[in-house]
């Protein structure tokens, strides 16, 4: 990168493109400068035409909070290195969120099978060859995923609250609303990004601001709506699709510690599946800080006996609706209170002090 120090500021460096006559920028344009460069002036006095006599030029200015740089040699099974623990790490993080991704046995810097099988499951779930092999496609990939889960893992933490999700579509969302239905729709799109580097995340805080609005406008240019940043019923149903299609690519199976995104459906007597399994797996482990919540067999079947199990949670934590089904509001206080109830239960050398962990 090229840096000016103006008036006691460095500056970047850098031109817009614009052809003189459509298109008229302000500052340096490539089109402006190469006109001058005919005129015969030289890159000093060129840059003084655009920024003015007080400047000099600066090199070697450290660049600070960029992106770890994909490394100069695609990673393969066998290698060694730093760039290798940052790709198992960043991987195991993000099998958290997607645990179809395996996890790697050993964050050792060494690339073995358990990296290799990681890597791949990754490449599959983002739609990239899965050769096993981290390139510059795949390193960038996992960087971006990365960022995102992070950004993520405040749904469970601080988003979402227990009175406060829902997902069935009530009214138009707009700039200045405040109310679960923006609190959804930022974690429809925060999930829609993670899959399409179009659409722009935000933050899910239910405060339907700017940043929601750009989110909102990137999903619409990215999918051919109009680009009104307003979401009606139209914009809302198309999030919601987008957000199923791609939860359908998770492998959607309980691992213990991770919180799985609503499955898509309303859970009710008679059905069956993972997702089912996963809901009683979540009250199972609840029930042993909240014993009035009964436990089951975790068999994937949802009959009385889960059902009751439901009811007794809602009753607990006095949620409104259904009590003898689960919607996506019901979902989340489920995989929330599991989630604060596991990792408030991990202990860490020195939380107690006077005890060794073993």
């Amino acid at each position: 990168n090229s840096y000016i120090r103006r008036d006691g500021n460095i500056e970047p460096l850098f031109a817009t493109f614009c052809d003189g006559d459509e298109v008229i920028c302000d500052g340096l344009s490539q089109w402006g400068s190469v006109t001058l460069a005919n005129q015969g002036l030289d890159y000093t006095a060129i840059l003084k035409n655009y920024y003015g006599d007080n400047i000099e030029i600066v090199t070697n200015v450290p660049v600070e909070n960029t992106p770890q740089s994909a490394p100069i040699i695609p990673l393969e099974e066998g290698d060694t290195g730093r760039d290798v623990e940052l790709a198992q790490r960043k991987l195991n993080r993000i099998s958290a969120n997607f645990p179809g991704i395996p996890k790697i046995a050993e964050v050792d810097g060494f690339f073995g099978k358990s990296t290799t099988d990681a890597v791949k499951k990754f490449q599959e779930v983002f739609e990239l060859t899965p050769d096993g092999i981290i390139g510059n496609a795949t390193w960038n990939r996992i960087q971006f995923v990365y960022n995102g889960v992070k950004q993520l893992s405040t749904v469970n933490s601080e988003g979402l609250r227990l009175d406060e999700v829902s997902t069935q579509y009530s009214s138009t969302l707009s700039l200045g609303d405040s109310s679960s239905g923006v609190l959804a729709l930022q974690y429809y799109l925060g999930y829609i990004s993670l899959f399409v580097q179009t659409v722009q995340a935000t933050n899910i805080d239910g405060d339907f601001g700017e940043g929601t609005r750009n989110s909102v406008i990137s999903f619409q240019k990215t999918y051919n709506l109009p680009e009104t940043g307003v979401v009606d019923e139209i914009v809302w149903n198309r999030i919601e699709d987008t957000y199923y299609t791609f939860l359908n690519s998770v492998d959607y199976r309980f691992t213990s510690g991770t919180t799985l995104p609503f499955p898509g459906r309303v859970l009710r007597d008679g059905l069956s599946g993972e997702d089912v399994r996963a809901l009683q797996e979540y009250l199972n482990y609840i029930s042993a800080s909240y014993p009035q919540i009964p436990t089951v067999t975790p068999d994937g079947s949802f009959g009385p006996a889960t059902e009751n199990q439901v009811r007794a949670f809602m009753q607990t934590f006095n949620l409104p609706g259904a009590q003898d089904r689960v919607s996506a509001q019901t979902w989340y206080a489920i995989t929330s209170v599991y989630d604060d109830l596991y990792n408030g239960a991990m202990i860490s050398e020195g939380q107690f002090p006077g005890y060794e962990l073993s």
